[in-house]
């Protein structure tokens, strides 16, 4: 009876450190500024989310994943060409006439940019879905939005917006008040 008593409680032991997270050097287990596979976003960054995505015929969860993370790139980057674009327009209001027909040249660079990025996205969008499938994509295209949220809209790990284990009254897997 000891002999099985003695087991069963090593088995327990040996099961609850099988089932804890590895732990690192850092505070509350955690190491470095990455938490909990989060890169470490300061309050005023925001975040992507796909918002709206259309309805498609028979699209599988892994093609949804796939078009979504597609999708994704292509927003922040042609977002990235509007912001040089805003910044152009911007010195466009001042600027002479020699330097209005240069700030031309570069606004249309950077809208062929634009259309070389929708192209690319196109491209891998249709070797994910069937031509079916495609059409009806490229025909609901404008329907897919995406939202900007404050870092502070955003739920942390146990919905708790910035709150991270290891900080004061942090999230708590590490020594905060749950």
């Amino acid at each position: 009876m000891r002999l099985i008593c003695t087991t069963l409680f090593f088995m327990l032991i040996s099961i609850s450190m099988t089932a804890q997270p590895p732990q690192g050097g850092g505070p509350g287990g955690f190491s470095g500024g990455d938490r909990m596979g989060q890169s470490s976003m300061r309050s005023n960054e925001k975040i992507l989310v796909l918002a709206n995505f259309p309805e498609i015929p028979e699209i599988t969860l892994k093609q949804r994943e796939k078009m979504g993370t597609i999708l994704t790139k292509e927003q922040k980057d042609i977002d990235k060409q509007v912001a040089k674009r805003k910044k152009i327009e911007a010195k466009s209001k001042d600027a002479d006439e020699k330097d209005l027909l240069k700030n031309e040249k570069k606004i249309a660079e950077i809208d062929k940019k634009i259309a070389e990025i929708k192209e690319k996205s196109n491209t891998k969008i249709a070797k994910e879905l069937s031509n079916e499938q495609f059409e009806v994509f490229t025909a609901k295209r404008d329907e897919v939005r995406f939202e900007y949220l404050e870092n502070n809209d955003f739920e942390g790990p146990r919905g708790g917006g910035d709150s991270f284990p290891g900080e004061p009254f942090g999230g708590g897997f590490g020594g905060g008040f749950d």
